[in-house]
């Protein structure tokens, strides 16, 4: 029980160093005219996880939603704004 203990406690400390000395990413916002449709590497990531990935069922579903999205605003459904 007390291995189990110093093992949890061990691998809290070393998570919790990790996390500290992690950089930091800085994420910038897209230019507001910023087309997601036509960004052909968004749509290639999605294709990667799509074959890495297939049996997760909730990849699929939102690689779906955002086809949908995608349909909708070229449609003019939607506005991009509201996609």
């Amino acid at each position: 029980m007390l291995c189990c203990i110093k093992q949890s406690v061990h691998e809290i400390c070393g998570l919790a160093l990790i996390l500290t000395t992690a950089t930091p990413i800085i994420v910038t916002e897209p230019p507001a005219d910023y087309d997601y449709c036509y960004d052909n590497a968004s749509w290639q990531q999605w294709s990667n996880s799509l074959q890495t990935i297939p049996q997760d069922d909730s990849v699929s579903s939102l690689y779906a939603f955002r086809i949908g999205l995608y349909s909708m605003v070229r449609s003019g459904m939607i506005e991009t704004e509201v996609a």
